[in-house]
């Protein structure tokens, strides 16, 4: 990773000798003259000579000891001159700025304990030096003047990062201890004294914290006790911050806001800072998204957006980061505002790519058009990439220059606006990492080392540029990170938070609710649904589904099969509805329904059947094909309509083969509730045909069931489960009754099972017979079992038979789930019949 000058003792002088020139320059005199003068590279060779090498490397120690020289009296003027630079420098200047003046209290607070150490033991400059290799020389003063100072960032709070500064100063020490000891000389304990260097670096660091606003931005994150009461003074600036949590990210506006002057309107950065102003005052809902409940009202996104709760990772594998059960074990922060604020005036931010993770629904996207829309035009210049909407392979630069397109009509050119904007932090929002990773034909898992290789490129020709990416939790393993990346999760909403958005929604329809056109959505009510609600997107959805004052109420006496049979039609038949124009009508739509169910349901299981939570449409496209029996034209809109709707996420990155266009459900639960609707349903109709006088008694035609059924065991997702449990519990009694008759059948005789060629088509994984058989007798066993419940399911109630078959059954049941299962699917199987079963 390139080094940030500014990090450095060396070159935070070298950036404030542009502010200070006279103190700067006559500190670097008592410092050896070995920085400003001749520049780091020119120091190192004239420290190669080992005879200037004791001379030159211990000037500065000497420095501290020496009452008439100026250099510590010209630190500490430097040091409080300090407020009065960053309060009026903005864009790039004030992040240098910012970063030089931690770098020098950071040098300060080591050289000023030093200075006293020596002074208490009367060391004296007078004495001859011994010999000294100088590779010795350049190792100090490259430990002295280059070492990186750790400064606080989004990832690391003042308090976290006081661990890294005192790593640093012992660092320091050691180097500092070599050459004392080389010299003869006592040199200082180090515990003691690095302690002390913390003691001394944090007291400049809370004053420059009461003017400076990122050094007060870095002390709030964690919110640590000890540095609460330091700052006790600056109480109500931080409350007034955290105040702002509630709204559209206007905390980090004032967080991040500086007295710069803005764009004049003919400026290239004018354009840009319209479009993404504009997104605030757009209604939650796109327009097109209806037809909805005519009076129903729409807020803008600067009314209804919260800030998210979120976890932070500072270093862990993209494995472990695509894993919720990691996750679970990271502490929830509820600084959003500040992070994003720490992290925008950090060194770092202009080194690796931030990445914000969350699941589909969570408001990654519209997280990032608050964002673009509420840095301050006169401090920032902010470009968001909707990866979606680029082409998938090109280069980062290109796809920055196509989004600019698409945001300005053409009117402003990257390296137009990079140059225009010297004064300013540039900043790219590359949104949806997961739709270039899933749509692209490309390999793009390095994709966020291209982003940091951009970066260096920006940053060598004197334009840098902070980045933060979005992408889907699952997904994330599916690229490298950079070394010292900083992964946030956003989490779902608080039950407080819950609240608060429905009643800004209710504020928004206080008219409609009036009049009783318009039903809002109460807590109560969604609480009911919790898993749903407190999912930014899905709260929405409930919000509209409610609205209609014919919904019925989400009350606890709703049973979430029920529930999600309700959404689905609602959502469905509306969208149908806008399809048509409205022109479909009584037994005509209701048919147009449960054809799009049934495409939404292949869909689900386009997922699960392969394993995943995502599938391609060209997958989907050919399981309509081999489940639906659709034509090559009628297959591809049934495809494209499965991502037309609301609870449907596509991921579209631009390509030239649509096949690499990818969907996924904003809720797994929706795939899986559709598998179980499936499913039930067809088994409803074999019972029908079975038992209901169709075919001969006993003649089961499970062709259908077989294809679906064959591929994943359900206990691996217990929704599903539960699912069919609920639709199969609604149920008349003779048709439950007819349906266990069924399961009962056919596990008696899939052993004899052959495959029908009437579904040959239909293979989401490679075949495997003996899989299969297993999964499929897994399945029917776990449906069979699951609908008896809760009554006692004996072992002839399953297998049939005498005892001794059944347990014979059970044996090669059993042996056959050991082969055919993957992984530990058959001890999944096999513990939870047992515990299932009460006797023989």
């Amino acid at each position: 990773m390139p080094r940030q000058p500014a990090l450095t003792f060396a070159g935070a002088l070298d950036v404030l000798g542009k502010h200070e020139p006279r103190a700067v320059g006559a500190l670097d005199k008592a410092l050896g003259g070995l920085i400003l003068a001749a520049g780091a590279g020119a120091g190192l060779a004239v420290l190669g000579g080992a005879a200037l090498a004791p001379l030159a490397l211990l000037t500065p120690l000497w420095g501290w000891v020496d009452q008439k020289n100026e250099a510590f009296g010209l630190l500490r003027s430097i040091v409080g001159g300090l407020r009065a630079k960053t309060s009026v420098a903005a864009g790039r200047e004030r992040r240098e700025l910012v970063s030089a003046a931690h770098s020098i209290i950071a040098a300060a607070a080591f050289l000023e304990v030093l200075r006293e150490h020596l002074a208490e033991h009367d060391i004296s400059v007078d004495f001859e030096w011994p010999e000294r290799d100088g590779s010795h020389a350049e190792d100090y003063f490259e430990a002295l003047y280059l070492l990186e100072v750790p400064c606080p960032s989004g990832a690391w709070g003042f308090r976290e990062n006081l661990d890294r500064i005192t790593r640093w100063a012992a660092d320091l020490l050691r180097h500092t201890n070599e050459q004392l000891a080389a010299a003869e000389m006592g040199y200082p304990e180090p515990v003691e004294f690095v302690d002390a260097v913390a003691q001394r670096y944090e007291s400049y660091y809370l004053d420059l914290a009461a003017t400076v606003p990122e050094f007060l931005v870095w002390a709030s994150l964690g919110e640590h006790a000890a540095t609460r009461a330091r700052l006790a003074e600056l109480d109500t600036l931080l409350r007034n911050a955290a105040a702002e949590q509630a709204t559209a990210l206007e905390g980090l506006h004032r967080l991040v806001s500086a007295n710069a002057p803005g764009p004049r309107p003919n400026h290239p950065r004018w354009s840009l800072h319209l479009a993404n102003r504009s997104v605030l005052f757009e209604p939650v809902v796109p327009t097109d998204a209806g037809p909805y409940n005519t009076e129903v009202v729409f807020p803008t996104v600067e009314r209804m957006f919260l800030t998210p709760r979120y976890r932070i990772a500072r270093s862990a594998k993209s494995t472990a980061l695509a894993d919720d059960t990691w996750w679970d074990h990271q502490d929830i922060h509820h600084d959003l505002d500040h992070r994003l604020a720490g992290h925008l005036a950090s060194a770092e931010a202009v080194r690796v790519p931030m990445v914000l993770l969350g699941h589909p629904g969570a408001g990654k996207s519209l997280l990032t058009k608050v964002l673009a829309a509420q840095l301050p035009v006169s401090n920032y210049t902010v470009v968001r990439v909707p990866l979606r909407s680029v082409d998938s392979g090109a280069p980062i630069m290109k796809q920055v220059q196509a989004a600019l397109d698409r945001a300005t009509n053409e009117r402003v050119l990257w390296t137009d606006l990079a140059d225009s904007s010297a004064d300013t932090l540039r900043v790219l929002l590359l949104d949806g990492l997961d739709e270039l990773l899933q749509a692209s034909r490309y390999d793009r898992h390095s994709y966020l080392q291209e982003v940091a290789d951009f970066q260096w490129i920006e940053a060598q020709q004197g334009r840098p540029v902070a980045v933060i990416v979005t992408c889907r939790t699952v997904v994330v393993d599916r690229v490298s990170l950079v070394d010292g990346t900083v992964v946030v999760k956003l989490e779902a909403f608080s039950h407080d938070q819950v609240a608060g958005w429905l009643e800004r929604w209710r504020a928004a329809n206080a008219a409609g609710v009036g009049s009783g056109a318009v039903r809002a959505l109460t807590f109560d009510e969604a609480m009911h649904q919790a898993d749903l609600a407190v999912q930014p997107l899905l709260l929405l959805m409930l919000a509209l589904y409610a609205a209609d004052p014919t919904s019925r109420l989400l009350d606890a006496g709703l049973s979430r099969a029920a529930l999600y049979d309700q959404i689905l039609d609602t959502v469905v038949r509306r969208e149908v509805l806008k399809r048509t124009d409205h022109l479909l009508r009584g037994r005509a739509l209701d048919v147009a329904v449960d054809n799009q169910v049934t495409r939404l349901a292949i869909a689900g299981m386009a997922m699960f059947n392969r394993g995943r939570l995502s599938a391609s449409e060209s997958e989907i496209r050919a399981d309509l094909a081999a489940l639906g029996g659709e034509s090559a034209v009628a297959e591809d809109a049934g495809a494209r309509v499965v991502g037309e709707f609301f609870f449907v996420h596509t991921a579209e990155a631009n390509s030239a083969n649509r096949d690499y266009r990818s969907y996924e459900f904003l809720h797994a639960n929706f795939g899986e509730y559709l598998v179980a609707h499936f499913v039930v349903l067809e088994l409803r109709k074999v019972a029908e045909a079975s038992f209901g006088g169709r075919w001969p008694s006993g003649e089961i035609a499970d062709e259908l069931l077989y294809a679906v059924l064959s591929h994943h065991a359900w206990r691996r997702r217990r929704s599903i489960v539960e699912f069919a449990v609920g639709l199969f519990s609604e149920l008349p009694a003779d048709e439950r009754a007819n349906i266990q008759k069924v399961l009962r059948t056919l596990i008696s005789t899939y052993r004899a099972k052959e495959r029908s060629s009437r579904f040959n088509g239909y293979t989401p994984v490679p075949r495997d017979t003996i899989r299969q058989h297993a999964t499929y007798s897994a399945n029917l066993v776990t449906m069979a079992v699951s609908f008896t419940a809760p009554d006692p399911v004996r072992l002839v109630d399953v297998f049939g038979g005498e005892p001794s078959e059944a347990l014979r059954a059970w044996r090669s049941t059993l042996s056959l789930w050991r082969s055919g299962l993957d992984g530990n699917a058959w001890q999944l199987m096999a513990g939870w019949f047992i515990a299932s079963i009460t006797r023989l």
